[in-house]
């Protein structure tokens, strides 16, 4: 049990440390120079150390902190959530890195997101007596919301015409924040 809280705790810094406090200055770098090599001369060149420990410390520590609540919490499947998801994050990741733009693969992951979307609403029409289920349902939708834009977001590198739309991906973060704190409300309701 204590085990448990003690990782959960160092996700939850190093997820801060990295995610809020190391992006700023990743992001300062990246906007300051004027070339890869010139970031290259930082302590975030890449691929190296400061810049891995940058780019995957948040899905690491998101791991280290949801194993960390399962041991907490007495769960038997810590080791298959964390050695399960740290290994399909490092093989994404690692299959990832050599790949072109492969625009189909967009829009398989699209629509098989748009299927399992499709399905949680169907599922949810059976809990809807939960008031828990509509915080969570609103979370879903925010969540796909955000992730819809997202694309376009991504997308734009490799569509030339739309080198001029230069809109804030705000949104897109207003959206996340949206479906996490509705997931919150709903995990919070469920007590």
């Amino acid at each position: 049990m204590k085990l448990g809280l003690t990782l959960f705790l160092v996700g939850v810094i190093l997820a801060v440390a990295i995610g809020g406090i190391a992006s700023h200055s990743v992001t300062s770098t990246f906007k300051e120079a004027s070339s890869m090599e010139e970031v290259n001369e930082t302590i975030w060149k890449v691929p190296g150390f400061w810049f891995l420990l940058w780019a995957y410390g948040v899905p690491f520590a998101a791991i280290l902190a949801g194993t960390g609540i399962i041991l907490y919490g007495n769960g038997d499947k810590s080791v298959l959530f964390g050695g399960g998801t740290l290994l399909v994050v490092a093989f994404i990741s690692i299959i990832n890195m050599p790949l072109p733009h492969i625009p189909v693969l967009f829009g398989i992951g699209g629509n098989l997101i748009l299927l399992f979307f499709f399905g949680i609403l169907w599922l949810y029409s059976s809990k809807l007596k939960e008031k828990s289920s509509y915080f969570k349902l609103t979370g879903y939708t925010f969540l796909l919301t955000g992730m819809w834009f997202s694309c376009e977001k991504m997308a734009r590198p490799y569509l030339t015409a739309a080198e001029g739309l230069g809109e804030s991906p705000a949104n897109i973060m207003i959206f996340f924040v949206l479906a996490f704190l509705f997931f919150f409300l709903g995990e919070r309701d469920n007590k």
